[in-house]
């Protein structure tokens, strides 16, 4: 008997993770997510009583990456009323559950209801495959926004994840000039091994370099006003952290900045990509 899956919410990623499952003999159910196309052997639930009906006789249920943007509800694009986190959680019991960061709360309350946990974020192979992707996808959005060359600009990069070390190799091969802020004096040190510089906010502030493209990464250093005053007009700013408070946004645009939140890079540049890999997963755990 195939085993049913329920995927809940999501862009194209989730798209192709279950044209994926159905090649691998998944019986897929879906709600809150636009498919381009019909596919056979996907059932699309038409409520929220149709969801929870496939949800009771399903194995598993694969939420988004993230889950969810507020901790609240899932994150879908398709419905007008939200799906609450704490909803989808009453009518499981036993499943597998699929999904990128969940909310603390919603790991204590799935474990109450006996639910098997899995975080794409949390599996190593999905984690660097996301970082390359998301590394790709940054470069050529920055392009997109800005008539500058990327060789001989000043490229300025606040955190240095794994994310940041991938698009470091890709800016300096294209003979940019590279610097990391980092709240961390070890990560600082890494970037400079890797031919970068290094500094602190205090030193970014006095800098004065005018910078071309600006990744906020991690958000640990806030571009605020008066960071956002050292920046050209034509500086192009990608807000590649999940925080929401990581660029103020409103002042930066009414400086004629622009600026981009791009959380869902993959998703928009390699959905296939990253929908076959999780399908993967989830195939080889369930």
């Amino acid at each position: 008997m195939k085993k049913r899956i329920v995927l809940l919410g999501g862009d194209l990623r989730q798209y192709y993770m279950a044209k994926s499952l159905i090649r691998k003999d998944f019986a897929i159910s879906y709600y809150g997510l636009n498919f381009p196309q019909e596919e056979q052997g996907a059932h699309q639930c038409r409520d929220k009583g149709a969801l929870w009906s496939a949800l009771r006789e399903a194995d598993a249920l694969i939420l988004p990456d993230p889950v969810s943007r507020d901790g609240i509800t899932v994150r879908e694009n398709m419905l007008e009323t939200p799906v609450l986190l704490a909803e989808v959680l009453l009518h499981m019991d036993g499943q597998q559950l699929f999904g990128g960061r969940f909310p603390v709360n919603m790991v204590a309350a799935a474990a109450k209801n006996n639910c098997r946990l899995h975080d794409f974020v949390q599996n190593e192979r999905l984690q660097i495959k996301n970082a390359t992707l998301i590394a790709e996808a940054a470069l050529l959005e920055a392009k997109l926004l800005s008539d500058e060359m990327l060789q001989g600009s000043n490229c300025l990069l606040i955190g240095y994840t794994l994310e940041a070390r991938l698009l470091v190799q890709y800016l300096k091969a294209f003979g940019a000039y590279v610097t990391v802020v980092s709240t961390i004096e070890r990560r600082r040190l890494e970037a400079e091994a890797y031919g970068c510089v290094g500094m602190d906010e205090v030193q970014l502030s006095e800098s004065g370099i005018k910078w071309n493209y600006v990744f906020q990464i991690t958000g640990e250093i806030k571009l605020g006003r008066k960071l956002l005053n050292l920046m050209q007009t034509d500086t192009v700013i990608l807000d590649l952290s999940e925080k929401e408070d990581s660029v103020n946004t409103v002042y930066g645009r009414s400086q004629h900045l622009t600026i981009r939140k791009c959380t869902d890079l993959p998703g928009r540049y390699a959905a296939k990509t990253v929908g076959e890999e999780y399908a993967d997963y989830v195939a080889a755990v369930i």
